[in-house]
């Protein structure tokens, strides 16, 4: 975080943010926790012939398996989010992987 961020002119950051719309912060918040839960739902669809995890433990997986995207190299985010769910629900790492 260090590296992408030095530079960065923090004043101007919080003047920006101070400018934003809450109406429109929470209806894109809103919107990302939907398209995430709906992400969720369609991995629980196509994991089903090895199990059925519950909705939480796929739609915890999800979000940190993204943020995990966001931080980590390489898609590692990919990897960080079937082996979570392995370690929630008992679903085998290779179809978690494989979905």
């Amino acid at each position: 975080m260090f590296y992408a961020s030095r530079g960065t002119d923090w004043n101007e950051v919080a003047a920006v943010l101070r400018g934003v719309h809450p109406l429109w912060m929470l209806s894109v918040v809103a919107m990302s926790l939907a398209c995430h839960a709906i992400r969720a739902e369609r991995w629980r669809v196509l994991l089903r012939p090895v199990g059925r995890p519950l909705w939480v433990h796929a739609f915890a997986s999800t979000l940190v398996g993204f943020g995990a995207n966001s931080v980590l190299p390489f898609r590692l985010g990919e990897i960080v989010r079937p082996a979570m769910l392995t370690r929630r629900s008992g679903i085998a790492m290779s179809s978690g992987v494989s979905s």
